[in-house]
């Protein structure tokens, strides 16, 4: 193999003179990215397309190229040098399927692998398959070129795991996936990356897909559905505010960074102004935060109207599931449903409003002689205060709660999308029910049930929707 050290990603943004040259569009929230030289037998290849900048994102569009820029039209030749990428970026997930074997290895009682509902057991073949299968990928790290035959054995080698380990994985998917805190939880690192792979795979191509079609199959049908000739997407799904916004994201995070933070530091240490150091305060815990809970809700607006443009090939997508052993052309328990629940954040947003009010009396009354600034911030501090007790008592804090496909929404809030989420929780105790958008340490949205039993009626749709939209739940 070539040892030529280059960077150890296999996909890399194209230049800008390439940019330049590549005939397709570039999706909103993507950019144009191109693999590393595949040294085929006749000439070189590279699959270039839209691609996210996750480091586990797949292509969401690509095309092939040779080595001269132009464009491979053989189907043939694409769908393998796609096949072939596909193989090759699934490094992050194969070190996550070693980590998850590992962790069954701790002498526990729970550490067992197996259960009533998952009858297959990691065998040392699989171990040793994938093992093999890790040293390889890190081999390739270091490869600024790819020889096709190296790319092909990376390929053979899945799939010889692959077929030991393809009875244990649908055991696995089809466990529930919620709440892992309170059973099958020796699974939950497998079946999070399992789960992950699978999303990855299919989630521009359809969110219809049954999660425990095989990998090879989801591979393959990546490559079928999302090359460039296939896509009639017009990139119409964001209104222009919301693409101002993405620009701001993106481009406002390398402006403090590059430009302000360096600025502030200088005039700082000439002027000693410490208020030159008020908007990166204002970005980092607030603007940076805010804009960043928008990316998720965007990304699954995109990723819809994406889908709709290429209804054709669903006809595909479902000939293809239906040679697993457990299709299924439906997600059970998608029936929308709804709670009237009272909304808790109206009180703990505006007790943090008035507390942020008072901070601002304090320092006018103690640095600036100018008494009716320091009376209305004050006034307004305690009108706040009074509120954040009052409002949710009031009928403005009860809100219907309805759990559709893809979503949650809120009566007099936006719209909560699943890939939004970054966990559900449902505390019996305190009879209280939280969004956290983002992270699972990310802005939360608690609602309060009316009663134990309004509760006890709830938690069953609850965990059904959170297993079908793949969101963490947690109970408590």
């Amino acid at each position: 193999m070539n040892k030529t050290k280059l960077s150890p990603d296999l996909i890399n943004p194209l230049s800008r003179q390439e940019r330049k040259l590549y005939p397709y569009k570039r999706m909103d929230m993507h950019s144009l990215q191109a693999t590393k030289i595949i040294k085929g037998e006749r000439d070189d290849y590279r699959v270039i397309g839209n691609r996210g900048d996750k480091v586990a994102d797949f292509f969401t569009t690509y095309a092939v190229f040779n080595g001269e820029f132009e464009e491979v039209t053989d189907r043939q030749t694409v769908l393998e040098l796609h096949e072939l990428t596909v193989y090759l970026s699934l490094d992050f997930y194969i070190e996550g399927l070693q980590n998850a074997f590992a962790a069954y290895d701790t002498g526990e009682e729970d550490s067992k692998t197996t259960t009533d509902l998952v009858t297959h057991p990691i065998s040392e073949l699989n171990i040793t398959h994938l093992s093999n299968l890790w040293h390889t990928y890190k081999s390739l790290k270091t490869c600024a070129e790819i020889p096709i035959e190296d790319a092909r054995a990376v390929r053979s080698q899945f799939l010889t795991f692959w077929e030991g380990y393809k009875e244990r994985y649908q055991d696995i998917q089809l466990l529930p996936r919620t709440p892992l805190n309170e059973e099958n939880k020796q699974f939950g690192i497998e079946k999070m990356y399992l789960e992950s792979l699978v999303y990855k795979l299919s989630e521009w191509v359809n969110d219809e897909i049954d999660k425990t079609i095989s990998i090879p199959d989801l591979i393959r049908l990546n490559g079928e559905t999302l090359h460039e000739s296939d896509i009639q997407f017009k990139n119409d799904s964001l209104s222009k505010l919301e693409k101002g916004n993405v620009f701001l994201i993106n481009y406002l995070r390398k402006f403090m960074y590059c430009f302000y933070l360096p600025l502030a530091v200088i005039v700082f240490i000439v002027r000693f102004n410490v208020m030159v150091f008020a908007f990166p305060l204002v970005y980092f815990f607030g603007l940076k935060q805010s804009l960043a809970m928008l990316v998720p809700g965007y990304r699954a607006k995109l990723k819809k109207g994406f889908i709709a443009s290429h209804k054709q090939n669903h006809s595909l997508v479902k000939s293809v599931s239906h040679e697993t052993a457990h299709a299924s052309s439906t997600r059970k328990g998608m029936d929308p449903f709804n709670f009237q629940l009272t909304y808790k954040n109206f009180g703990t947003g505006t007790l943090y409003t008035s507390l942020m009010f008072f901070g601002i009396s304090i320092w006018l009354f103690f640095t600036q002689p100018l008494f009716l600034p320091f009376l209305i911030s004050f006034i307004l501090g305690i009108i706040l205060l009074i509120l954040s007790f009052i409002l949710p008592r009031l009928n403005v804090s009860k809100m219907t709660v309805a759990f559709n496909r893809g979503e949650i929404t809120m009566t007099r809030l936006s719209t909560v999308y699943s890939e939004q989420i970054g966990k559900l929780s449902v505390d019996r105790k305190k009879n209280l029910f939280k969004i956290t958008i983002g992270s699972a340490q990310g802005m939360e949205r608690a609602f309060a049930f009316k009663d134990a039993d309004q509760l006890k009626q709830a938690l069953g749709k609850i965990k059904r929707w959170a297993d079908a939209e793949n969101v963490n739940l947690e109970i408590l």
